[in-house]
């Protein structure tokens, strides 16, 4: 199965950036091409499920292995979010999560609903 791409939306110096209306989650779960760089990475999920769900920032076992990626995967448990959709944001350590194509993984559970968006903040002026 194919994982649903997420694309990473650049924010500028000095300027308004309307925010990404995210990508649908699915079972296939999301890949964001962080080019390995996540330092200036926000990652965002909303969560719209009447149930609470697990979010899974996966660690990778591909080969070469991101060198903390022994401390391994983030669980991120999300409350009910459809009276109130529960959004959570996320920066994360490519030296923990960045797959050998930079890329970056996350799961979630089958009956979670809701958005994941990529933010990448500007470097400084």
């Amino acid at each position: 199965m194919a994982r649903d791409a997420v694309a990473i939306t650049a924010l500028g110096i000095d300027a308004g950036t309307n925010a990404p209306a995210g990508t649908a989650i699915t079972a296939d779960g999301v890949s964001i091409a962080a080019a390995g760089n996540t330092g200036k990475l926000l990652i965002t999920i909303t969560h719209t499920d009447t149930l609470t769900n697990d979010a899974t920032i996966v660690a990778p076992t591909d080969s070469p292995q991101a060198v903390r990626s022994s401390l391994g995967s983030l669980v991120s448990e999300f409350a009910p979010g459809n009276v109130t959709p529960v959004v959570r944001h996320f920066v994360i350590e490519s030296a923990r999560f960045a797959r050998s194509d930079g890329s970056i993984w996350i799961d979630f559970e089958a009956d979670f609903t809701g958005t994941v968006a990529a933010l990448r903040l500007p470097d400084e002026a």
